[in-house]
C-alpha cells in the first residue's frame, strides 16, 4: 500500500516538474530569455559557402544568416546578387550572406529541398525565420533584413573571434624573391663554368632558370676525296 502511494507521489512530482519545465520554456521564448547573451559580428560582403561554412554560421549567436542557393546559369540569381550586395553593405554588422552554388553542392541543395533558384533561407540563432524563392524588390528585401537584425540587441557583448570560412578560389601564397624552402640550399656555380651558362625562358616570361650548354668541340671534318691525276 505504501509502495503504491510512493509511486503515485513520484509520478505526480515528475509530471509536475515536466509541466514546469514546459512552462519555463514557453515563458523564456516569449520573454527572450532563451536567446544567447552575446553575438558575433557579421560580414559586409557576400561569402562563398559550402556545408561547413553554412553549419558554422547557423550555430553562431545573434547574427542574421541569409543563405542564397544559386546556379551559374540563373539570370534572376545575378539580379538578386546585386541587391544582396547592398544589404551586406548596409546590415553587415549583424548579418552574413552566404552564397551556395547548387551545382557544386548538389547534396546540400537536395538536403535543403532546393528545387529552383534563387532559393533564399534566413536563420537567426539556428532557427529558420524567413524564406523565399525568386527575386524581391530592394524595398521588400530591406524590410526583411531590418526586421530580423532589429531583434539583435546592440548592447550585447561581441565575441572576439573570427568565424572560419571556406576559400572561394585558389589560395595564392606570395614569397619574397630568392625564397627557398627550409633545408634547401642554392647551388653555387664555379666561376670557370659561368661562361658556359645561358638564360632560357621556357613557358614563362622572365624566367631566369639557368640551362647548361655542353661544349662538344668542333664538328668532325670529312676526309676530302683524292683527286685523280
Amino acid at each position: 500500500m505504501h509502495l503504491a502511494k510512493n509511486l503515485i507521489l513520484a509520478f505526480s512530482l515528475s509530471t509536475l516538474m515536466t509541466s514546469c519545465d514546459k512552462v519555463k520554456t514557453i515563458v523564456d521564448e516569449v520573454t527572450g530569455n532563451d536567446k544567447p547573451k552575446e553575438r558575433v559580428v557579421g560580414r559586409s560582403h557576400i561569402v562563398s559557402s559550402g556545408r561547413e561554412t553554412l553549419d558554422k554560421w547557423k550555430a553562431e549567436p545573434n547574427v542574421f544568416v541569409v543563405v542564397d542557393f544559386y546556379s551559374d546559369t540563373c539570370e534572376p540569381c545575378r539580379v538578386l546578387e546585386a541587391s544582396l550586395k547592398e544589404m551586406a553593405s548596409k546590415y553587415g554588422d549583424k548579418s552574413v550572406i552566404l552564397k551556395v552554388n547548387i551545382d557544386r553542392n548538389s547534396a546540400l541543395a537536395e538536403e535543403y529541398g532546393v528545387s529552383g533558384t534563387p532559393d533564399v533561407r534566413c536563420y537567426l540563432n539556428g532557427k529558420e525565420v524567413d524564406k523565399f524563392v525568386g527575386t524581391k524588390p530592394d524595398d521588400q528585401l530591406d524590410k526583411i533584413f531590418a526586421k530580423h537584425t532589429k531583434e539583435i540587441d546592440d548592447d550585447l557583448p561581441i565575441l572576439e573571434r573570427e568565424v572560419e570560412t571556406e576559400p572561394s578560389g585558389p589560395i595564392t601564397v606570395q614569397r619574397e624573391k630568392g625564397y627557398l624552402p627550409p633545408g634547401v640550399e642554392r647551388a653555387k656555380i664555379p666561376k670557370d663554368m659561368k661562361g658556359q651558362m645561358q638564360i632560357s625562358s621556357p613557358g614563362k616570361k622572365g624566367s631566369t632558370e639557368p640551362k647548361p650548354i655542353i661544349d662538344l668541340g668542333p664538328a668532325p671534318q670529312e676526309d676530302e676525296p683524292e683527286k685523280s691525276e
